[in-house]
């Protein structure tokens, strides 16, 4: 085999790797630019409703977790969310302990939290979506 082909296979083979490389670097960053207006602007209407309604700032704030997974490539509810990725989550107990209060919230008739239990549980979901790359 000529040297020039085995040169140009090798600058073939060595783009193709560093393509893949970027595509996986690139897919790990977070959330795209659209996506962190997207959560910020929510986020900040959650912060708001936090003390007239914590019932639906917890339920509105585990869906826009939802919406970051699912930016984030990872489909399902957000409970078969976390059971994909839960390494996305530094301390996805903390995650889950909030979900299950969602939970409560919208299948329990007549529960209610105060707005310092809604803000207690917001501070994790703000910590899940800083870990899934939302810039908050």
């Amino acid at each position: 085999m000529d040297i020039s082909v085995i040169i140009i296979l090798a600058v073939i083979g060595l783009t193709i790797l560093l393509a893949f490389f970027v595509m996986i670097k690139s897919s790990r960053r977070g959330l795209a630019e659209v996506q962190q207006k997207y959560v910020r602007k929510h986020w900040n209407q959650i912060v708001e409703e936090v003390q007239t309604n914590p019932n639906l700032a917890v339920m509105e704030a585990d869906k826009l977790l939802g919406y970051a997974m699912k930016a984030r490539g990872i489909e399902g509810s957000v409970g078969e969310q976390l059971k994909k990725a839960p390494s996305m989550f530094g301390d996805v107990n903390a995650v889950w302990s909030a979900h299950k209060l969602r939970n409560k919230l919208a299948h329990e008739i007549g529960m209610k939290i105060t707005a310092s239990q809604a803000k207690s549980n917001l501070s994790i979901f703000k910590k899940a979506l800083k870990d899934l790359g939302a810039k908050l």
